[in-house]
């Protein structure tokens, strides 16, 4: 996905919350967005939002002066996931298609994002609001915004799966998600991968393990720096499982960003967050997303 010009505000917009989130002065937010407002001239808008976010956080973290500044807030935001386990678990269990419930839940999880909302939220609250939000407005067996039939349709034939993580706390969210797909398909075996480095509050291979995701498949790095998974930054290790797996699962809207013009079927969750994406995909703010996107092939 290209850039479009209302990506860019939104990129001061992301200096102006990283500043409040850890206490800089005008004076200094002011000095990083005139270092990015110079640099910005050499990128074209063929670059996905997310090349450009990389740039406003490698500036942030060296005016802060450490690789990680979201790691408090990670482990903070895992913690607090944990502790409602027991909450969304049960939501799946008591649920009549407990896969579209998981699914609305690792969605929903994704509001667990420090990029997008720096300040407090009640995360819980939130939740309950989005699965009720989502349970009125998606027609899940029929709508192209929530193919619940095309994903299982998908997972019923595959024996790989590729789940591509996002953020730190939901991945708590995701672990519930796979913990029921490997429930209902135990045949499968499921590899997930995390962020090659720190970049805002997305979640790294240490995440995985510190919520036992290791429990339920085969745990790599993408390689990449980026809030999205950009292929130019991975691994050839994810490289080959992207191309090679039956499967590929990509989670939240920089992963969306990155890789919706990939020649590949992909199925993606998001919880849709700005205006830019919601056009995009012609759907609203605060949307739950199950977007089934096939190569371009496959529709000709």
């Amino acid at each position: 996905m290209n850039t479009y010009l209302h990506c860019i505000p939104c990129l001061f917009e992301q200096i102006e919350k990283s500043a409040t989130l850890f206490h800089l002065s005008d004076e200094q937010a002011k000095e990083i967005m005139d270092e990015v407002g110079s640099s910005l001239k050499d990128i074209p808008l063929t670059s996905s939002p997310p090349e450009r976010a990389l740039i406003v956080q490698q500036m942030i973290s060296s005016y802060l002066g450490t690789d990680d500044p979201y790691k408090a807030i990670k482990k903070e935001s895992n913690d607090k996931a944990l502790e409602l386990y027991p909450l969304i678990e049960n939501m799946v269990l008591q649920s009549s298609h407990p896969l579209s419930t998981a699914i609305e839940l690792s969605c929903a999880g994704n509001i667990i994002d420090y990029g997008v909302s720096p300040e407090g939220i009640d995360v819980e609250k939130e939740i309950r609001a989005i699965i009720a939000k989502s349970e009125k407005k998606i027609a899940k067996e029929s709508s192209t915004l929530f193919a619940i039939k095309e994903f299982i349709s998908t997972i019923e034939k595959a024996k790989t799966l590729l789940f591509l993580a996002d953020n730190a706390g939901e991945v708590v969210f995701d672990k519930l998600l796979l913990e029921t797909i490997k429930r209902l398909y135990p045949h499968l075996s499921i590899t997930v991968a995390m962020r090659g480095k720190p970049i805002l509050n997305d979640a790294l291979i240490s995440d995985a393990y510190d919520i036992g995701l290791n429990t339920i498949g085969t745990i790599i790095s993408s390689g990449v720096p980026t809030p999205g998974t950009v292929m130019k930054f991975t691994t050839p290790q994810f490289l080959e499982l992207f191309n090679s797996s039956d499967m590929v699962i990509s989670k939240g809207q920089g992963n969306f960003e990155a890789l919706s013009d990939e020649e590949r079927e992909i199925f993606f969750l998001l919880l849709t967050k700005c205006e830019v994406i919601a056009k995009h995909v012609n759907s609203h703010v605060g949307d739950i997303l199950l977007i089934n996107k096939v190569p371009t092939s496959q529709l000709l």
